[in-house]
């Protein structure tokens, strides 16, 4: 797969995957250093994307552009597509998040929606992409494709994480089809920049169907996440990240806590349509990932959506300094 140059106008093109190929953009996003500061140069959305560009985000003397990516009436309907493309070019610092959650409103004539973000990060760039999650409703239909392109020494951070639906309203993993893959590829030095080679390649697929149900499946769980973490600049924030997963862990899975939690899985208390929030549970998990081990990905799943919340903020404070804030205050 070829690999974009960030200096030429066509290098987009030279990335495209099958996922990309022949689609009208919804948004484009381009972010330089003018000035010696990460500015955004080039902005185009159109309906169902919005894009929000706050100036009083970062406190002064943190330099970092955040992007709000915004669908109108807060969701996205059945037949929708969505296809983004971000340049984050060197020494820039971008961030993008969301102001709520993103709901997924029912298929029409078994029609599904779509997401898809293409994004390239120059030399020593970094881009932390921290939506709040996805929430499928009742019978909806969702896929989302995400791609990255790192150049030497670029910096990621990704959260992809969901809800299992609008558990308020009694609904709980009813969707009929969820599906996320991520996609990060590294910039190939030995070829003179014009190839990349996967770091990471990973799909999630929630199909009703196939099987037990999603539900049964889930076991009284409601949220699933992954966050992946890959750069020299975050190598101390993948270090904090890595020994509080090892905690959490060695916590859960004490001899007294794994056979508690055995028999509380097996009882029909926790499961979908009768969810435990007496006592919320948290799994993570972590493993290393690049040639040298320098990137980290975490998977966790959750009993209460807030619970989620509550790691995430936690450890993204550790990057505050390169990222001004965080977007999940308040939540």
């Amino acid at each position: 797969m070829a690999f974009m140059d960030s200096g030429r106008r066509s290098g987009w093109e030279k990335l495209l995957g099958p996922s990309f190929k022949d689609r009208a953009l919804t948004g484009v996003i381009k972010v330089d250093n003018v000035a010696g500061k990460s500015a955004v140069t080039r902005t185009f959305a159109k309906y169902p994307l919005k894009f929000l560009l706050p100036n009083k985000i970062v406190p002064s003397g943190i330099d970092a552009v955040w992007i709000y990516a915004i669908s109108y009436g807060g969701g996205i309907v059945s037949n929708d597509s969505i296809s983004q493309r971000v340049e984050v070019g060197p020494s820039c610092t971008a961030v993008i998040t969301t102001q709520s959650s993103t709901k997924i409103y029912k298929s029409v004539e078994g029609k599904f929606c779509e997401q898809i973000l293409q994004a390239y990060v120059g030399r020593e760039g970094f881009f932390a992409v921290l939506p709040d999650p996805i929430t499928c409703f009742k019978n909806s239909k969702y896929t989302q494709v995400q791609e990255f392109y790192l150049a030497a020494d670029a910096n990621l951070v990704l959260i992809d994480w969901m809800t299992s639906g609008r558990v308020d309203n009694g609904e709980s993993w009813e969707f009929e089809l969820y599906k996320s893959i991520n996609h990060i590829y590294l910039e190939d030095v030995k070829a003179d920049c014009s190839k990349s080679t996967p770091l990471f390649l990973d799909c999630l697929c929630l199909e009703q169907g196939v099987g037990t149900s999603v539900a049964e499946r889930m076991r009284g769980f409601h949220v699933v996440a992954n966050m992946v973490i890959y750069g020299p600049k975050l190598a101390a924030f993948r270090v904090k990240v890595q020994k509080k997963v090892q905690e959490l862990t060695q916590k859960a899975f004490t001899r007294r806590k794994s056979c508690d939690l055995t028999a509380r899985l097996r009882d029909s208390s926790l499961s979908a349509e009768s969810p435990s929030t007496s006592d919320p549970l948290l799994f993570v998990s972590c493993s290393s990932i690049g040639p040298a081990n320098e990137g980290l990905v975490v998977r966790a799943v959750a009993s209460t959506t807030a619970l989620m919340y509550d790691f995430f903020k936690e450890q993204l404070a550790h990057i505050d300094s390169l990222i001004g804030a965080c977007p999940y205050a308040g939540r």
